[in-house]
């Protein structure tokens, strides 16, 4: 089954971090103005449910990190410098 978000397990990590449950969580997102249920938390968790752009933004706020820190960050990839242009334009 593809995951339905790519946040989830650094939500569960930034929550972790903070020592908040699951239900904290949903209770501070619902102070926020968010309306999400423990059961919605855990499932962003898993990476069962996805995650709207607004959700993002009050989870990021509530575990006091940036949206993009959310994210999975890539792996390194090395850059080739020395290797020349093509240009595939040429007729």
């Amino acid at each position: 089954m593809y995951p339905y978000n790519l946040v989830g397990q650094n939500v569960a990590k930034f929550r972790n971090k903070l020592r908040l449950s699951q239900e904290d969580l949903a209770r501070e997102l619902q102070l926020g103005g968010l309306s999400i249920s423990r059961d919605s938390v855990a499932k962003i968790e898993a990476r069962k449910q996805s995650v709207s752009d607004t959700q993002l933004h009050h989870i990021a706020r509530v575990l006091r990190v940036t949206v993009i820190e959310l994210f999975p960050q890539p792996a390194t990839i090395p850059v080739v410098t020395n290797q020349p242009v093509m240009n595939h334009n040429r007729r």
